[in-house]
């Protein structure tokens, strides 16, 4: 009885081998090992994996922003496929369609490609809108197909060149959005810029995402005016507030003695709001203060970005 067991226990062992399976947890690609019967006729499945970065972003009309695009793949020989990118008609996306080849040998492998949009003029302001990334195996059925998928989601925004303001604010030296100038605490009023502040001047915080606009802002428990230059008539402007990983006091903004726009609830981590109101230029154009003040909580107020259209 011994030697039988042990004589089939041996034919057991010589009758199994070791497949990695890929596995996509929280993010990240890891091998695992898993024992399937080479008896059966079994055969390693072929895997991928898509991941994108960043998940999400801005993008200013006719503006081109990058993706980059990992494909991890696990097969018994070499995985190969095409990258398929799409969104919708108001976005150009470059290359749309792109292969893809790794040599697996049976581990998981990588590889990362780009992808470049760009936000068409016709873009909604503040639609958002999803890019699907999705890699398929030459192979469309059997063990050797495999696809997998994933979205960013990108949202159109102003380009500077369009209006007659745009500022990004931010610390010193922190990334700036393409088109739009440099809001930072050092950025005393001045006359010929036509922006800046006046008398006492804020901190600033750079978070380092999720994109240029949003990662970094100017705030301050105290009361702080933003002088600009606007030109004639009435502008819409648009003053963007939230922070990436704290929870925000209210915003209040007040223009010529009146308190013109304020966030309507504490914005939590990660989340953000555009305050929206009117600059009058009046017939020949003037200097406008924009009074900054923020109350509950812990009564910072923050600004991100100014858009006056």
């Amino acid at each position: 009885m011994t030697v039988a067991m042990e004589c089939r226990s041996s034919i057991r062992r010589r009758s199994l081998a070791a497949v990695g399976v890929l596995v996509l947890v929280a993010g990240a690609v890891t091998a695992v090992t898993a024992e399937r019967s080479s008896a059966a006729g079994d055969t390693m499945p072929t895997q991928v994996a898509v991941h994108v970065s960043p998940e999400q972003d801005l993008v200013p009309h006719r503006s081109t922003h990058a993706f980059e695009v990992t494909i991890w793949g696990q097969a018994r020989n070499r995985l190969g496929g095409i990258l398929e990118v799409s969104g919708p008609p108001e976005w150009q996306i470059s290359p749309a369609l792109q292969r893809f080849d790794l040599d697996s040998d049976g581990l998981p492998v990588s590889q990362t490609y780009t992808v470049s949009v760009t936000a068409q003029p016709e873009a909604g302001i503040f639609d958002k809108d999803t890019i699907t990334f999705t890699a398929s195996t030459d192979r469309s059925d059997g063990p050797d197909a495999a696809r997998d998928s994933t979205t960013a989601v990108v949202e159109p925004i102003w380009s500077g060149d369009d209006v007659p303001i745009a500022l990004d604010a931010g610390p010193t030296g922190s990334p700036v959005m393409e088109t739009y100038h440099a809001l930072t605490p050092e950025t005393r009023w001045d006359p010929v810029r036509g922006y800046g502040w006046v008398d006492t001047c804020p901190s600033a915080r750079d978070r380092g995402a999720p994109d240029l606009l949003r990662r970094d802002f100017t705030f301050s428990s105290a009361v702080c005016t933003l002088r600009l230059t606007v030109p004639p008539g009435i502008h819409q402007a648009f003053l963007l507030t939230g922070d990436p990983l704290y929870q925000s006091s209210h915003t209040v903004v007040y223009v010529d003695g009146q308190r013109v726009a304020e966030t309507d609830h504490l914005l939590g981590a990660g989340e953000y709001s555009w305050l929206t109101f009117d600059l009058d230029g009046r017939e020949a154009g003037r200097q406008v203060d924009i009074v900054l003040d923020g109350e509950d909580y812990q009564e910072y107020w923050r600004l991100g970005a100014l858009v006056v259209e």
